[in-house]
């Protein structure tokens, strides 16, 4: 990541995607939240990443908040990449005990439970070569959705999505 600070206006955009992609109908019925850091915390992979977003789920085990949080964290990192911010999540390489201490009163560690953190800022122009192979291999290895799904069992026929009754299922094809 570059060193400098997301500009007002692409904080401002980033944090409106965080609270329409939270207010979007959810599969389970928990409640899931994002909450914003600006402050340098102890993660793994990324080099000099300031800027974080939380995702918190309760603390008892919930499987639907979990695919939630999934789902709206994707659509979050979809929105940021369109707005030409790079995003790194990080699952186990963030050390809980730096998050929890900066986010303060806003975790309860009796109710809380943090799922992952996602990194995100202006994307560094000095890229390692093992991690540019990756993104492009990553990028060119998606198959269309008419390579994913039919309508026959030996998977010649494509399935038109835009056709009756399958338009009905737009939002399970992401």
């Amino acid at each position: 990541f570059q060193t400098r600070k997301l500009t007002e206006a692409d904080h401002a955009e980033f944090m409106k995607s965080v609270r329409l992609h939270l207010e979007e109908p959810k599969i389970g019925s928990s409640s899931i939240r994002f909450e914003y850091i600006a402050a340098p915390l102890t993660v793994w992979p990324t080099v000099n990443a300031t800027e974080f977003l939380v995702a918190i789920a309760p603390k008892k085990y919930d499987r639907h908040a979990v695919i939630d949080v999934g789902r709206s964290l994707q659509k979050v990192v979809m929105d940021a990449t369109r707005m030409e911010l790079g995003t790194c999540w990080i699952g186990p390489g963030a050390d809980h005990a730096s998050v929890i201490e900066s986010l303060g009163k806003r975790f309860d560690p009796e109710k809380d439970h943090i799922i992952c953190v996602l990194a995100v800022g202006y994307k560094s122009k000095f890229i390692p070569l093992f991690i540019r192979l990756f993104n492009r291999q990553m990028s060119n290895s998606r198959l269309p959705l008419s390579e994913l799904f039919f309508t026959d069992s030996t998977f010649n026929t494509p399935l038109n999505l835009n056709a009756a009754p399958f338009n009905k299922f737009g939002r399970n094809y992401e």
